[in-house]
């Protein structure tokens, strides 16, 4: 008997034989695997995202003073707060879903204010740091694209602002308080200057004579040294007090109490000296852990330098006390010296000494508001906006129907291919040669071929 093996010609006419159910079931997998996608589709969401960078510049003041940008300050911190109460509320008052009065003029939130709102935007948004780098992700997620891309812009633009106004924060309040005052010793002065009128126009004086004048200058100089000594004592003593509060704490913050001091003074080379001391430290730092002793020696050097300021502040203490002791005594005296002065010659000096001071305060505010102003131009700015969100084109979420429908055809194919060879393993026809041989055991001598009639009747 003769034993025949399935080759791939048995293979593609098995599937030839059966085409018609083949193609039935990849048509119908194919329709159900379309029509399943767009059943189970989600809602389309649209993801925009935003980046922000965050940088620091170390410049001369920040150095002297010992503000220096310390790995703690790290880009989770940041993250953090772009999701925190202050910036969503921000963010909403940019959007238009909050009114703007929710903010304080500052910037800051109000204690009231619509919650609802915010934990919608706060489920809308995730910042995430960029690893390895000082960039920050901002990723909105809306099922409007356009909003996805507003609620991410809108986001890195309020941590931008509230970054801004924590960094200049204390250079606004000191401006905020000169200007309060320069009112106040404006109308000061105006009121000094219309009772000396008055009290002139009143008494009929116009100046005094020579020998009292130079009586009253004398009292005055004197007073005014007196009150010179007494704030200096005052500054140095608080002075002595931060100095020995810092030095409980972290070593460079001594430095930034000691920035005030006159470079000429011994208290202002020690602050230089105590600025290098520090950004050695720091260099250190970068490498070594504070327990390693090139950073111990350097903190010692720096507690060294603390102790020898200190000994210089309290030497100029007690110069001070002792100058403010030795006036007083001699201001004293003067009072005694004085007391037969006409009562309106004192009157009028008192005035006009009140008159300079108010004018001498108010030319030293001016000054400073002048500096802060300064200053205040010269704003720290951290975050910058460095990949703005423009609006997605497509949704995330939903899955291509092309790839689905090609993944059923597939399915579809070869489900049909199992099909037809086991319809083809149970079906007991005979319909090739192999099958009559291996069924009656006799090969096969001959073929009688089937003739189509003409279509003529018998």
């Amino acid at each position: 008997m003769g034993q025949y093996d399935v080759d791939l010609r048995d293979y593609w006419r098995i599937m030839r034989k059966r085409k018609a159910s083949i193609l039935a079931m990849v048509v119908l997998v194919g329709l159900c695997s379309y029509g399943f996608a767009k059943l189970r589709e989600p809602v389309p969401l649209y993801e925009a995202e935003s980046a922000i960078k965050i940088d620091r510049f170390s410049n001369l003041a920040s150095i002297l003073t010992g503000a220096f940008w310390r790995q703690s300050e790290n880009m989770e911190t940041h993250a953090y707060i772009i999701t925190s109460h202050p910036v969503l509320m921000s963010a909403a008052a940019q959007l238009g879903w909050i009114p703007a009065s929710s903010t304080a003029p500052d910037g800051a939130s109000r204690a009231e204010g619509p919650i609802e709102p915010l934990e919608r935007l706060k489920r809308m948004v995730q910042a995430k740091p960029q690893e390895g780098t000082h960039i920050i992700n901002i990723r909105a997620v809306s099922e409007d694209p356009d909003q996805a891309a507003r609620v991410a812009n809108s986001l890195a633009h309020a941590y931008r602002d509230y970054n801004l106004r924590q960094n200049n924060k204390k250079t606004s309040e000191t401006r905020t308080f000169i200007e309060e005052q320069l009112r106040q010793t404006s109308e000061k002065l105006k009121t000094a200057e219309r009772e000396l009128q008055a009290f002139k126009e009143a008494n009929g004086l116009i100046a005094l004579d020579t020998q009292t004048a130079n009586t009253l200058n004398k009292l005055n100089a004197l007073e005014t040294d007196h009150e010179k000594a007494r704030s200096e004592r005052a500054e140095i003593e608080s002075q002595l007090k931060a100095i020995d509060a810092a030095g409980q704490g972290q070593p460079e913050r001594l430095t930034g109490v000691m920035s005030a001091a006159v470079p000429a003074s011994p208290l202002g080379q020690l602050r230089a000296k105590l600025s290098e001391l520090n950004l050695k430290r720091q260099t250190l730092l970068i490498a070594f852990t504070e327990k390693h002793p090139q950073v111990e020696e350097a903190t010692s050097e720096i507690r060294a330098v603390f102790r020898e300021a200190r000994n210089e502040l309290q030497a100029a203490l007690q110069a001070a006390a002792n100058r403010e002791s030795d006036l007083g005594r001699r201001l004293e005296a003067l009072h005694r010296e004085n007391m037969s002065l006409p009562e309106k010659g004192l009157a009028l000096m008192r005035l006009q000494r009140e008159m300079e001071l108010q004018e001498s305060l108010y030319s030293q505010l001016k000054a400073k508001y002048q500096e802060v102003q300064i200053q205040e131009s010269g704003r720290v700015e951290e975050v910058f906006v460095v990949k703005p969100a423009v609006t997605p084109p497509e949704p995330f979420n939903i899955p291509s129907k092309l790839m689905i429908v090609a993944t059923g055809v597939l399915m579809g194919l070869v489900i049909a291919v199992v099909l037809a060879f086991l319809a083809e393993v149970f079906d007991t026809s005979m319909g090739t040669i192999e099958d009559v041989e291996e069924l009656l055991q006799v090969p096969v001598l001959g073929v009688i071929p089937q003739l189509e009639g003409d279509g003529r009747k018998p």
